[in-house]
């Protein structure tokens, strides 16, 4: 699974690319990124391209402002559990956010 990110910082500019990553990636791998990108510390990056993701956690993802960490685990966790499995996961997230709406 692929992801491109950008730092908040420059993501304005039309030369600004930022970098895309496999997930998931080893925390070297990440410091990398995070160093082509240019994410000051303490900055923010935001995620813009999510290839090769289910598609109903590629949605979710774009709309929300998910941490690169947190994205590099839920990427390994899909690994483990299997393609095969992600069907059942995608009804599970759905019955819970159709009950949380309820309740709203």
């Amino acid at each position: 699974m692929w992801v491109t990110i950008l730092a908040r910082e420059y993501e304005k500019y039309p030369e600004y690319y930022g970098a895309t990553l496999w997930m998931p990636a080893t925390r070297a791998a990440l410091q990398d990124a995070m160093e082509q990108v240019r994410v000051p510390e303490g900055g923010s990056c935001r995620l813009t391209r999510l290839d090769g993701w289910p598609k109903f956690l590629a949605e979710r993802l774009s709309r929300m402002e998910a941490d690169i960490q947190e994205v590099n685990v839920l990427a390994g966790k899909i690994n483990q559990i299997g393609r095969e499995s992600i069907p059942w996961y995608e009804g599970v997230i759905d019955c819970v956010e159709s009950e949380r709406g309820g309740r709203e």
